[in-house]
């Protein structure tokens, strides 16, 4: 059961009597939907003139319904990791070019910084694979996905059941890994049960899943 720091406004049926001082509920709701959409996909504007985005997030529908935050999303979107893998192989390539011009004796760098970066031993830097750099991708979404939702949770602590209640990784959003635990063994527990009931030959595999989505949970909320 998820703890709250303060009383909840929470209201998940449109015919339900609204108290006095909730009259925008709905309104409310679906505008922190709308700003957690935005906020997912990171869109920033800096010196280029191109938007850039700090994730890979694809949000396909942010709104409100039955009095509940809903950002319909998945992480690592193949065409944004593919952009963002293209650019960071060129740099990889260009500063590794550098490099070898430098340790060739062709060129010094003004910067001693860069220097010390030839000397430690760390070039030539090795070019991921598309396939490392997505699961490198989906782990940041996923570390943007839970700072996203609980800056959104601090701006708007009394609607942080709605917020939280029907995200799509609910997993991520653990406060306490006490409470962590206790969600991910009811799941097993439950899957042992079913399996028992309508004899499951594949209860190992089952039960090896939940354990990874822990362990992934765990690496994600840090704890």
């Amino acid at each position: 059961m998820r703890k709250y720091d303060v009383p909840q406004i929470y209201y998940g049926d449109w015919r339900d009597e609204l108290e006095p001082g909730h009259e925008n509920y709905w309104w409310m709701i679906g505008t922190i939907a709308t700003w957690i959409g935005y906020a997912l996909e990171g869109s920033i504007h800096g010196a280029q003139r191109e938007s850039q985005f700090l994730s890979t997030i694809s949000v396909h529908q942010s709104k409100e319904k039955f009095g509940e935050v809903r950002c319909y999303c998945h992480f690592a979107n193949p065409d944004d990791v593919q952009k963002k893998y293209d650019a960071q192989v060129q740099s990889i390539l260009k500063r590794n070019d550098e490099y070898h011009k430098w340790k060739n004796g062709e060129h010094t760098p003004e910067n001693r910084w860069v220097v010390q970066s030839y000397e430690s031993g760390k070039y030539p830097l090795e070019v991921p694979t598309l396939e490392e750099f997505t699961e490198e991708c989906y782990f940041k979404d996923a570390q943007w996905y839970r700072s996203v939702y609980l800056d959104a949770i601090k701006l708007w602590p009394q609607y942080e059941k709605a917020i939280v209640s029907a995200a799509d990784y609910w997993e991520l959003l653990f406060k306490t890994e006490e409470e962590q635990d206790v969600y991910f063994d009811k799941r097993a527990d439950e899957t042992r049960k079913l399996a028992a009931e309508y004899e499951w030959e594949d209860l190992s595999e089952r039960l090896e899943k939940i354990e990874k989505q822990r362990q992934f949970s765990c690496r994600v909320c840090g704890f």
